[in-house]
């Protein structure tokens, strides 16, 4: 997610402040009082327990925990979930076990504190203590809260992901994967954004709204990822690729070079060494002053790219790229082909349904 800053790094995994978060922080910093901010405070922690319970889960595990991203409608662990329902099923309940077992220590201890009902009732009154009995009723309140809407079946969350780790262990993952997707777009979609209508509570529609989204976003992933499955980059139907050279000026390659359908060239020397990559949209982000036809090319290649082998598997590349990197591709030591992950998609779908209608004729 962009609009985040790292604060901090724990057990090897970056901690970022989503802008919303601080702008809602500033909101109650200026508006409201003390125990507003403690309240927002103790959330903050809460919410960053959670999320590092599932990301310790999954790193003891072996599995990468990118980030937790911050954002004032709860934390977001970028993590790669494996298709393995057990694990899943593991990771996505340590959240709310986390929660579980705070909100009880805490009702334990103000027992202890507060053993009669007056001291416990105290806290209901108009304008209470700000004591610690006031606090402790407050952290069982969050954690109570935080754990049981989580486990509610609304995928991608934790109830969710409970729900397809469960249906995982019993047919294909994919199916489980758009029955826990079903169960979250046509119950508790609507039941969340009903309720946020009924109670003009805009936080609860706005999140209603992001689970429907990220629901269909996952589900396009993984249907994406077993299209991919089992097929190798030299199965697909790539396209090849076009290179300059290093010295080319920017506006000899605008006039001569160019062609529309093609976005990205190698940029290498004379001995045919690869220098990088030149993509012709980087042109869009750079300042008119900076755009002299008599530049090099080499002057505005970019050096992030991926090398691969035409027998790698396509599911595991495209898996561990993001959406602009690009992938040069070789075959026994040779550059034969300069794509994209989209590129790699598309390439894929094209070849499903070139496979679907050779069947069709055998058939």
């Amino acid at each position: 997610m962009s609009h985040s800053f790292r604060i901090f790094r724990i057990y090897g995994i970056d901690v970022e402040l989503h802008f919303t978060f601080v702008l809602f922080f500033l909101l109650i910093l200026l508006g409201l009082g003390l125990k507003s901010l403690i309240f927002f405070v103790m959330i903050f922690f809460f919410v960053l327990g959670h999320e590092l319970s599932h990301s310790i889960v999954a790193k003891w595990n072996g599995v990468e925990v990118k980030r937790i991203i911050l954002t004032f409608i709860g934390g977001i662990a970028t993590v790669d979930v494996p298709e393995n329902p057990r694990l899943e099923f593991w990771m996505a309940l340590a959240g709310p076990a986390f929660n579980g077992v705070v909100a009880i220590l805490s009702f334990l201890l103000l027992l202890f504190i507060a053993p009669s009902s007056v001291d416990y009732l105290s806290v209901f009154e108009e304008n209470p203590q700000l004591n610690l009995t006031y606090l402790l009723f407050n952290v069982i309140y969050i954690n109570f809260m935080l754990g049981i809407f989580n486990l509610l079946p609304g995928f991608p969350m934790d109830g969710g992901r409970i729900l397809r780790s469960f249906l995982a262990m019993h047919m294909d993952y994919l199916k489980a994967t758009r029955i826990a997707v079903g169960v979250s777009q046509y119950l508790i979609f609507p039941l969340l954004f009903v309720l946020g209508l009924f109670m003009a509570h805009p936080i609860l529609i706005f999140i209603s709204i992001i689970l429907y989204l990220a629901g269909l976003g996952e589900l396009q992933l993984v249907e994406q990822r077993h299209k991919l499955r089992r097929l190798k980059l030299a199965e697909l139907p790539l396209r090849g690729f076009r290179h300059v050279h290093k010295d080319l000026p920017l506006g000899d390659f605008l006039t001569h070079v160019f062609e529309p359908g093609w976005r990205e060239y190698l940029v290498c020397d004379t001995d045919g060494r690869v220098y990088g990559v030149f993509d012709i949209d980087t042109l869009k982000n750079i300042d008119m002053k900076n755009l002299s036809p008599h530049k090099p090319i080499e002057n505005f290649i970019s050096d992030n790219f991926q090398v691969a082998d035409v027998n790698q598997s396509a599911e595991k590349l495209v898996q561990k790229l993001h959406s602009g990197d690009k992938v040069i591709v070789i075959k026994d030591g040779r550059i034969v082909a300069l794509t994209t992950p989209k590129e790699i998609e598309e390439a894929s779908e094209l070849y499903l349904l070139r496979k679907k209608l050779q069947d069709f004729k055998v058939h």
